[in-house]
């Protein structure tokens, strides 16, 4: 029993001991190095000066210790009841982002000991990293951010990383991307947040407008460089017609156009294929001979009556009192002779060459630009040669478009005897019916030429490509120059540099070198 009792003795004696020891003195917070930081770094930016929301103004210990608009946000010893205690516990405020549990425990503690200050002042913190890039008071956009925005959006707040301080208002062009976004947070209605000052509707109204007219007003137009679209073939005909003065027929030169959803002038039906650019190599070729005049050889060009329209009546574009045939616009290549051959259309029945049509004595003309060259008799010409026609007028022309007609007198205007009307589209019915009586018609016209071929000294393609010509040679080079600059200005549509005219003045001159005269 003795040990026992000594045990409990010496244990008891150890508690006495211990109850009677002073209790270690409470840790203090010192405000100055602990505190301070956090509200300089976290909370002044915005709760300070005049326009601290809800009057809070955290830049000085009297600002503190008074509170805002609802009263103090700091009761010493009783964080439980301090507003600030429970908005940085609740982690609503700041709206840069909550504080560290650190943080948090440093303020509570400081409360909870009384919120001593000593003698310091929260508006030591450290100043911005550099001066405002601009007066914002001297300019009415300038005056509005500062009064609403750069309270939060500065460089020691750095609130949504926006610093409004390092930016000039009165030059919104050096940074319109940073002044695109407050653009947007003010007209949406986002900023100043909830719970801050903010101007009434009109002046907010006011200031956004302006803001978004010195953006307007300094934007840069981003125009992008448009992707290869060639032409189809109607634009190329009418290109061609414009930097030439030559009428060309584009599908004798190039391929039908592709279409996409019943366009063919998109870029998505327009499409190059080797074969295109072969095609446009050729053209090229043909047309240039044409427009310069230098064909020499004798080609036939076919052109058909179209098998829907009448040939009972008037054609328009041909002279009054003239019946059937055809109008052609056709482009001679050279002064020189030409022929037309006219075919008329057959029966065409089981090999029958007979010419269609049986009233008689019709008389048919060739017109060119008006003027008759030759007039022949129907029914003697038409039956030629077992029916193959042998009306074929020659005549002389010069280079150029030319409206050639083959048509024939209206000698009579009587109505028909028939009992039964006629076909809108006459042709329809070329093996003769009983009961119906047709007038001859016209099949096909093929114009042949040039023969003995002249050049083309006065065609008005020429008279568009050369804009001057050399009085001898040592005006050569300059006066190629001056033809080159000219079609390659409207042919690219845009102003010629030297590199331009040194490239295609390389082509002239090697086809000089090659003997060749200046026209070539």
């Amino acid at each position: 029993m003795r040990r026992p009792v000594l045990f409990l003795c010496a244990a008891l004696a150890l508690a006495g001991l211990s109850l009677l020891a002073p209790l270690p003195a409470q840790q203090s917070v010192d405000f100055a190095k602990e505190v301070q930081p956090i509200l300089a770094d976290k909370c002044v930016g915005c709760h300070r000066g005049d326009s601290a929301p809800s009057g809070l103004k955290l830049d000085s210990p009297a600002g503190i210790l008074a509170g805002g608009d609802s009263g103090k946000v700091i009761v010493a010893g009783n964080p439980k009841d301090s507003l600030l205690i429970q908005r940085v516990t609740a982690k609503s405020m700041p709206p840069t982002g909550p504080l560290t549990d650190a943080q948090i425990r440093t303020l509570t503690r400081w409360v909870e000991l009384g919120a001593f200050m000593g003698n310091a002042t929260v508006s030591e913190a450290p100043a911005p990293v550099k001066p405002m890039a601009a007066n914002y008071t001297s300019t009415p956009l300038g005056a509005f951010f500062n009064q609403y925005c750069i309270g939060c959006h500065n460089q020691r707040a750095k609130t949504a990383n926006l610093m409004l301080d390092t930016l000039d208002p009165s030059h919104v062009e050096k940074n319109p991307e940073i002044w695109e976004k407050v653009v947007h947070k003010l007209r949406s209605g986002m900023m100043p947040p909830s719970g801050k000052p903010r101007p009434d509707f009109k002046a907010m109204e006011a200031m956004i407008a302006r803001l978004e007219g010195e953006l307007d007003k300094h934007a840069v137009s981003m125009i992008p460089p448009p992707g290869l679209h060639r032409l189809n073939r109607t634009e190329y005909q009418n290109a061609v017609r414009d930097l030439l003065a030559v009428e060309i027929d584009p599908a004798k030169f190039l391929p039908s156009d592709d279409s996409t959803r019943g366009f063919d002038n998109v870029a998505a039906a327009l499409t190059v294929s080797p074969a295109l650019l072969e095609g446009y190599t050729s053209a090229a070729g043909k047309i240039s001979r044409l427009a310069v005049g230098s064909t020499k050889q004798a080609v036939e060009v076919p052109y058909r009556v179209p098998e829907d329209t009448s040939q009972d009546y008037h054609i328009e574009g041909l002279p009054f009192g003239t019946r059937g045939g055809i109008l052609i616009s056709h482009e001679f290549p050279a002064d020189g002779e030409y022929s037309v051959k006219i075919m008329p259309i057959s029966k065409g029945n089981m090999g029958n060459n007979t010419p269609f049509g049986e009233i008689r004595g019709e008389k048919l003309e060739v017109l060119i630009d008006g003027e008759r060259k030759q007039i022949f008799d129907w029914d003697r010409s038409a039956n030629a040669r077992g029916g193959n026609g042998g009306m074929e007028a020659k005549f002389q022309a010069k280079a150029g478009l030319h409206q050639v007609g083959v048509t024939f007198l209206a000698t009579n205007y009587a109505p028909g005897n028939d009992l039964d009307q006629h076909f809108l589209r006459s042709t329809i019915e070329t093996g003769g019916l009983p009961g119906y009586t047709f007038f001859p018609h016209v099949g096909k016209v093929s114009i042949r030429g040039p023969f003995n071929a002249a050049g083309a000294p006065d065609s008005e393609s020429r008279k568009k490509i050369f804009s001057c010509y050399p009085a001898n040679p040592a005006q050569e080079v300059t006066c190629a120059k001056q033809i080159l600059n000219s079609l390659a200005r409207r042919a690219f549509r845009r102003p010629i540099n030297a590199n331009d005219t040194e490239v295609l003045l390389g082509f002239y001159q090697d086809g000089r070198n090659e003997g060749t005269n200046f026209d070539d």
